[in-house]
């Protein structure tokens, strides 16, 4: 466990750069449009559902 901390640390310290945060960017929109897209689609699923009954 005590090895684990100083790899955390180096981590932490990567992740504030400001290179790091915009290379982040791109993954965090898609990661967005995909959740968004799967939350809507499931709504309309469940509303579907709902109507038939």
């Amino acid at each position: 466990m005590l090895w684990a901390v100083p790899t955390h640390d180096r981590l932490d310290e990567a992740g504030r750069s400001a290179a790091t945060i915009d290379s982040l960017l791109p993954a965090d929109l898609v990661r967005t449009v995909a959740l968004t897209a799967s939350t809507l689609a499931l709504v309309r699923s469940v509303e579907l559902s709902s109507a038939t009954r």
